[in-house]
């Protein structure tokens, strides 16, 4: 008889399956055609792996497997007939030779299949169950023959259970818990074997007692099996099915026990691989299956405690002491099942095994107070902040110990315990909010307090997760319970030395709470620019004058004199932007290379395609800015410019066309201008009389209150204190903001003041403004130094920053976190101490940054007070190309260049099981995320990050070949915050255990697709991805529990009741940003968004066409409404605005709509306050019947690319609140010419709030007489 290769036998007859499944029509089959064909590959798929198995058997009786064989042998031929027959009928049906019946296509083969195998399945199985038959055995190379036989075997396992669900759901409503936890159990066992052969083969141990492992594998795989295929045989009609299984898989589990002291020899005999032992004590702990009684649980304790030695061994620990004791566990496992019969021997047992595991304890406790406790007492807590740092921490605890995190063994009710210890300091912190600046046994305490307090987040962040060894947590956790309850009775002790502070704390705490409750002074008030009207004209004229040639104008002066406040005025001002042309306003700073000041020009000039720009060689950036500017007037800024060696770098790049073209600098050196080989124009800056800085610190504090007569003298001195430096003025102004006004309280001050400033600049105010912020405002301000020099920042990514920091502590549960933030950042504002670059439609920050000497401030506290610690990145790439150190900082900022301080050295460690940092920021250079990832040293440099709260990766950028490092970051499973970078990557790591996850960013240049269990974090609040993808066929409604997200964006939306389903768990989502596919927006998608009541802002992009029918759906809180793509008809406006009436904010964007005339029907908008048509083909804007009733309330009106609309309607002018028109890129001159005739029309009516900007102006639009009304 020929012989049957049972690996290849059925391999045509799935291939044909397979082709014909792939070539089906579309259209004129039966529905479930296609699932009977995937079942009929399946079962044949099923039945090959088994026919494998068969050759691993032994039978006593030869003649059976012959008899099995012939049966076979002439089975499979019609099996692959049937097949063939299959395909023919195709063919013939593609070829159009003939009509099929797809009713019965492929019956024959499923005849053969359901008649002939699976009865013959049937017998077999059950024989081989119930019959003597056992594995062959193995050729003399034991080991070699059974690693094949394991390699083989694993795609068997790896096919029975992926598809175990599937076999056991006709019956699984008889399935007993019983049953599942023993198929559970068989399934997690089933590879051991193969694992612990392979791993000896690795060893090069010689083995000793291999058949006791061999028989134990095989009789598991080939039992099991068995039994799956009985399932797949038998499993539709035979009720009693589970039962049988149950007695089987029972009888399985038993008889694998009998292999245990076999095995255990040969872990003994063969000591040298810990991973076995591990594993095998892993084994004995499924038999413990009793409840929970004293001596189980501290056996299992001591169990998990000798399994995480062999795990991880401590480092100079010796592993071979335990084989005695490991010797023990079966006979004590034993034991415990026979415990009523046996109890004193049990007991016994039991007594000796915890004596020497005891032992074993005190040797690890040892290794761990001397390598790891250790370098827990060096590190430097940050000095600020600790009571709202310990809130945050205590906050962490409580969700983590509500939620569903995966805790190690035993630990849950040890954190308990730590946060109850940790709650006990707070009264302590609250009195004693600063490091105290005396020394002695207060400052002792509290940096003992302070560093056990940043110390338990660490050790807290152990506890979950497979990230540490987990006998760091079993040692680590009594030991730091000690070291609390310690200094928790010192700290009671010393409390009867009056070391509380609580008269000052009260009132400390009494003035932060007044500072938020009080109206914050405006810092950018239009009229408060005391004591440089004159400079502004008289610069104004210089670069207006007819001098031809290129001149550079130098405002030189201190810092803190007010030269870059008033090189914006000047800029700003509308007779200069009318001048230039061309206009780019370029921040230097000391370290600003030549490369760096071209790219920021270029691309200012450019204002599109800046990633092209970076890709530039220096030659060819300076050849472009030239090209750009060349015959053109052009003015150029470049603010506080340092070295004229930098600018003879770069003088070339800007022609000289005796047009009248300027350089304006804003510098500290008086004599840089007459060092540039240009015509130049000094212009040093004076200082304020005492009675412009007393004018300007009025402004500053009463508005139009004016001065108490009481507060006139001592207000004067104290102004005068401020030796005619604005910034010193405006510092001082806002300290006195929250002070009462009282003749005794203003007294203090003064001298103060009188004691404090020695020099002429301004060092000392800042210092004291920066000592008079309420404590909460503290760590806020230092976090701009966490940014580099002269970055925009923005506020949104500011804010949630802090929020993540745990800066921002909300004790008003109708206030959120994100208005509270907004009320501090308001707050620094108004305390001059925070510089508003940009502001938002609706008014508010949307950019900010500080002052060069407040950020000086912020790096030099941030340093003294260990808040934070600033990189350059290749410095820290080169620490991470050998073993990647642990990094000994709590915030840890990183960067191409490093602020100008002498930071302390980076501190690192071996010892540390990871490295200490809460937070991560790595940033861009001018935008330009870093390639970094790129190398291998950022993988080992992530690897040594796990407790990580916040991770912010904008300023690198993550390819497709970094999911290895993405899978990294994943493992810091405490993080609250995570923003990336990507391109090319398309999807997203699970993130299955990142339970406290709450902000997610996602920038760069890819559509990501986020895993589906993003959508099972409870946490989760804001989703900012450039643009994903909900993957519809992989979402579950019924598994959603992400349903506290806030923020949402760019998501493709397309219209489908999945989509659907979906929103309506968003009930509390507040901003959306969408993107709509397809040819046509679907009538009904606007009815997708009824359920989102809480919405505010909503923003919908689409390349789809035009769409004449909408319903869209009554939302009474969107204030803010963004529409790009889709041509739109004008009409359907009117529809909108009656759905939305407390809309404030109207932006159309980007053929958003299409049509040559608006026509503004019925009183349109009523609370619209801002207006942006930009990139629309709009011609004309008409008010027919509405009037006056139009846009009531609207405040601004900005056209962007409008190069179609000839006229802005003079009705526009008659709007009462509008007090600003822009119009702006590639506008008509018709646009340009009717903005200015209808501030003509405002500057009759007396109306100087009006102002209009002009871009690219030209002045043949400008009509006569329009005055110098400023912009």
């Amino acid at each position: 008889m020929e012989k049957i290769n049972y690996q290849t036998c059925l391999d045509p007859t799935i291939q044909v399956l397979d082709t014909v499944l792939l070539n089906l029509p579309v259209s004129n089959i039966p529905v479930d055609l296609i699932s009977i064909i995937r079942k009929m590959i399946f079962d044949l798929k099923f039945f090959k792996m088994f026919l494998w198995g068969l050759s691993y058997w032994e039978e006593p009786e030869y003649d059976w497997h012959l008899r099995w064989a012939f049966q076979f042998h002439t089975l499979a031929p019609r099996l692959t007939k049937a097949a063939k027959k299959l395909v023919v009928d195709y063919k013939n049906v593609s070829r159009r030779r003939q009509e099929i019946n797809w009713e019965i296509f492929g019956y024959d083969l499923r005849e053969e299949i359901d008649a002939e195998f699976r009865p013959q399945a049937k017998e077999l199985c059950i024989v081989l169950l119930n019959g003597s038959f056992k594995c062959k055995s193995c050729p003399l190379n034991h080991l070699k023959s059974f690693l094949e036989y394991a390699r083989d075997t694993s795609s068997f396992v790896e096919f029975v259970f992926k598809n175990l669900e599937a076999l056991l759901l006709p019956v699984d409503v008889f399935l007993s818990d019983t049953l599942k936890q023993q198929v559970a159990f068989i399934q997690s066992k089933l590879v051991e074997p193969g694992n612990f052969a392979n791993s000896f083969n690795r060893s090069r141990t010689r083995v000793k007692n291999l058949d006791e492992l061999i028989s134990c594998g095989r009789t598991w795989v080939n039992q099991i099996s068995c039994l799956a295929f009985l399932v797949w045989a038998d499993g539709d009609n035979n009720e009693r099915l589970p039962s049988t299984m149950e007695v089987l898989l029972s009888d399985l589990m038993q008889r694998t026990k009998r292999y245990i002291p076999g095995v255990v020899a040969l872990f003994t005999e063969n000591s040298v691989i810990p991973q076995l032992v591990a594993s095998y004590i892993d084994f004995l702990l499924e038999d413990l299956v009793e409840p929970m009684a004293m001596e189980i649980e501290t056996l299992r304790e001591g169990m998990i405690f000798l399994h995480s030695l062999f795990v991880q061994p401590p480092v100079g620990f010796d592993l071979a002491q335990l084989y005695g004791i490991i010797n023990e566990l079966p006979s004590l496992v034993r034991l415990n099942h026979l415990k009523n019969l046996v109890e004193g021997i049990f007991k016994d047992k039991f007594s000796g095994f915890m004596q020497k595991s005891y032992r074993v304890y005190v040797q690890v406790k040892s290794i761990y107070n001397l390598r790891i406790k250790s370098h827990l007492s060096d590190f430097n807590p940050p000095k600020i902040n600790a009571l709202g740092f310990l809130d945050s921490l205590l906050e962490t605890l409580k969700k983590m110990l509500d939620s569903q995190v995966n805790f190690i063994p035993f630990t849950k009710y040890q954190v308990e315990i730590v946060q109850q210890e940790l709650a006990s300091f707070r009264p302590f912190l609250m009195n004693n909010k600063e490091f105290p600046n005396e020394s002695g046994e207060l400052r002792d305490l509290w940096s003992q307090i302070v560093t056990t307090v940043y110390n338990a987040r660490y050790i807290t962040s152990m506890c979950s997760g497979n990230v540490f060894p987990v006998w760091y947590c079993i040692v680590g956790l009594p030991t730091f319970i000690e070291d609390i309850r310690f200094i928790k009775s010192t700290l009671v002790e010393k409390e009867d030395h009056h070391f509380c502070r609580n008269e000052i704390a009260n009132a400390q705490a009494h003035d932060s709470s007044i500072s938020l409750s009080q109206p914050a002074t405006n810092s950018e008030l239009a009229g408060a620019f005391i004591g440089f009207q004159e400079d502004v004209r008289s610069i104004i004229d210089h670069l207006l004058s007819k001098r031809d040639d290129l001149t550079i104008i130098s405002i030189s002066g201190m810092p803190g004199q007010g030269k870059t406040t008033l090189a914006k005025r000047v800029y700003n001002h509308p007779s200069v932007q009318h001048h230039f042309p061309k206009m780019v306003w370029s921040y230097v700073s000391r370290e600003c290379t030549m490369r760096e000041l071209l790219i920021k020009i270029l691309r200012d000039l450019v204002d599109r395609d800046h990633e092209s720009v970076l890709k530039l060689q220096d030659a060819d950036l300076a050849e472009r800015v030239w090209k750009r500017l060349r015959k053109v007037r052009y003015l150029i800024v470049m603010d506080d410019i340092w070295h004229v060696n930098l600018w003879h770098q770069v003088q070339l790049s800007f022609p000289n066309d005796r047009i009248g073209s300027r350089i304006l600098f804003t510098t500290r050196n008086h004599d840089l201008a007459s060092q540039t080989n240009l015509a130049f124009i000094p212009y040093p800056l004076r200082l304020l009389s005492d009675e412009e800085s007393w004018e300007l610190m009025k402004e500053k504090l009463f508005l139009s209150d004016g001065c108490p007569p009481e507060l006139l003298g001592i207000g004067k001195l104290i102004a005068n204190c401020c030796k005619g430096m604005p910034l010193a003025v405006c510092l001082i102004a806002a300290i006195l903001s929250r002070i009462e006004q009282k003749l005794d309280l203003w007294n203090q001050l003064a001298e103060t003041l009188k004691s404090h400033l020695a020099s002429e600049e301004c060092g000392d105010i800042i210092e004291l403004s920066y000592k008079n912020l309420p404590d909460h405002l503290k760590p806020c301000f230092l976090y701009f130094g966490a940014f580099p020099r002269g970055e925009n920042i923005r506020a949104k990514r500011l804010k949630f920053l802090w929020i993540a920091e745990g800066f921002i502590k909300n004790d008003n549960e109708m206030q959120s976190q994100e208005n509270l933030a907004n009320v501090y950042l308001s707050t620094l504002v108004s305390q001059s101490l925070v510089v508003v670059t940009e502001r938002s439609s609706t008014g508010g920050i949307k950019k900010c940054n500080v002052h060069d000497l407040l950020y000086d401030l912020c790096l030099e506290k941030a340093v003294e007070e260990d808040f934070l610690h600033w990189e350059n990145e290749n410095k820290v790439i080169d620490l991470c190309h050998s073993l990647p150190p642990k990094f000994n900082h709590h915030r840890l900022c990183i960067g191409r260049s490093n602020p100008l301080i002498k930071p302390r050295p980076i501190a690192t460690s071996k010892e540390l099981p990871t490295s200490r940092v809460h937070s991560l920021l790595w940033f861009s250079h001018l935008g330009n995320p870093s390639f970094v990832s790129m190398t291998l040293s950022f993988r080992c440099f992530l690897e040594s990050f796990k407790v990580l709260k916040i991770l912010d990766l904008e300023g690198v950028l993550l390819g497709e070949g970094n999911q290895t490092e993405m899978v990294i970051m994943s493992s810091n499973l405490h993080l609250r915050y995570l923003a990336l970078c990507l391109t090319g990557i398309m999807d997203l790591p699970p993130f299955t255990g990142l339970w406290n996850l709450e902000i997610l960013i996602v920038d760069g240049t890819s559509v990501v697709s986020l895993p589906v269990s993003m959508w099972k974090m409870k946490s989760l609040r804001h989703v900012k991805v450039k643009f994903f993808r909900l993957q519809i066929e992989d979402f579950q409604e019924n598994s959603f529990e992400a349903d506290n997200i806030e923020t949402l964006g760019t998501i493709f939306l397309p219209y489908h009741s999945i989509t659907e389903g979906f929103l309506m768990k968003l009930l509390k989502l507040r901003n959306l940003n969408c993107f709509v596919e397809g040819d046509e927006l679907h009538p009904l998608w606007f009815s997708m968004l009824k359920p989102l009541k809480q919405l505010e802002a909503l923003r919908i992009n689409g390349h789809y066409n035009k769409s004449s029918t909408l319903n869209f759906p009554k939302m009474e809180n969107l204030k803010k409404l963004s529409l790009s793509g889709g041509q739109l008809p004008w009409s359907i406006l009117s529809t909108i605005w009656k759905q939305l009436p407390n809309l404030e904010i109207l932006k159309l964007l980007s053929y958003s709509c299409s049509g040559s005339t608006w026509d503004l029907e019925d009183g349109n908008f009523s609370k619209l306050k801002y207006l942006k048509l930009e990139f629309l083909d709009v011609e004309e804007i008409v008010f027919s019947a509405c009037g006056e009733d139009t846009f009531p309330c609207l405040e601004e009106l900005v056209l962007y690319g409008c190069h179609k609309l000839e006229e802005i309607p003079s009705e526009f002018g008659q709007v009462c609140t509008l007090n600003m028109i822009k119009v702006l890129g590639w506008c008509s001159s018709g646009a340009k010419r009717s903005a200015f005739e209808i501030l003509k029309e405002q500057q009759e009516y007396n109306n100087d709030s009006f102002r209009i900007s002009v871009d690219d102006y030209d002045a043949a639009v400008e009509p006569e007489g329009h005055g110098s009304i400023e912009a």
